[in-house]
């Protein structure tokens, strides 16, 4: 999404996990990623509807969400495999920097 690469989300995202130094589920590792909790604010975000979390947490994020969604068992490894292929086209340093969901 293109909006994930707007400098008004590279600031939001920096400004809320230097806020949030560490993973807010669980409080152990370092947060790299900024989650939304709910994705129609786009551009009017409040800090309440973002999450800082490492990237194990935010992998499990969306492996709920998707099951949620789908209704359906899904395979935890092709789970990884297709989140990290959404994440094409970004460096090793810019997927850990930056926010991608």
């Amino acid at each position: 999404m293109k909006y994930y690469q707007t400098n008004y989300w590279k600031k939001k995202s920096k400004d809320y996990l230097q806020r949030f130094p560490v993973c807010e589920i669980c409080r152990l590792k370092p947060s790299k990623h900024v989650h939304h909790r709910k994705y129609g604010n786009f551009f009017k975000e409040k800090y309440w509807d973002l999450l800082a979390l490492c990237i194990g947490c935010h992998l499990k994020q969306h492996k709920t969400l998707l099951v949620k969604l789908s209704g359906k068992r899904i395979h935890a490894p092709m789970m990884d495999v297709a989140l990290r292929t959404g994440l094409k086209g970004q460096t090793t340093r810019e997927k850990s920097e930056h926010a991608v969901c």
